[in-house]
């Protein structure tokens, strides 16, 4: 969430909002955790919590003797025109375009392509009168159709085995019925 300080805000299992950013800020001359003297922003502090390098000085420290680190480079705006050799100085030559006449002719077959058949989605897409909507909605009403068409044939086949079985049930229970 992004309250309108614009900064992101997270909401906790409990429901509260919390601001990392905020309390990064608030936080950053406290001590952090763990084995190294250093607080919340990254400087190095000594005994009472007293500031000796700050995080700014640690890291020009490092770039100045790590013999792996980055070396600087010109940026792109310093290469003058000494430094270009003299092949890439010069223009490059356009070839001119082919003219209409110097074009090939396009490759005619001797055999007629067939032409696909049309679907259904296809007509209904080229044809300018039915609309997306239109469309969509016969789709669902063939769709519909045919789920009730197979529901009423399964509630049919079901209603039929359920009869089939009534007679002999009743047939059975009459055949052992002593009247004796």
């Amino acid at each position: 969430m992004v309250d309108n300080t614009g900064r992101k805000t997270y909401r906790t299992a409990a429901g509260k909002h919390l601001d990392m950013e905020a309390m990064l800020l608030y936080n950053e001359e406290a001590i952090a955790v763990g084995n190294n003297p250093v607080n919340a922003r990254g400087d190095e502090i000594g005994p009472g919590g007293e500031i000796i390098r700050t995080n700014t000085e640690v890291v020009q420290e490092y770039y100045a003797t790590n013999p792996n680190a980055v070396e600087k480079s010109q940026p792109v705006a310093s290469i003058t025109e000494d430094l270009i050799p003299d092949s890439e100085k010069q223009p490059a030559t356009v070839a001119p375009a082919m003219s209409v006449e110097e074009q090939p002719a396009p490759e005619v077959s001797a055999t007629p392509k067939k032409t696909p058949k049309v679907t259904e989605a296809q007509a209904i897409s080229a044809d300018p009168t039915h609309t997306a909507d239109e469309a969509t909605q016969s789709a669902l009403e063939k769709k519909i159709a045919t789920a009730k068409k197979k529901a009423e044939e399964k509630a049919k086949k079901a209603k039929e085995e359920e009869e089939a079985k009534l007679p002999k049930a009743v047939t059975g229970a009459l055949d052992n019925l002593d009247l004796g």
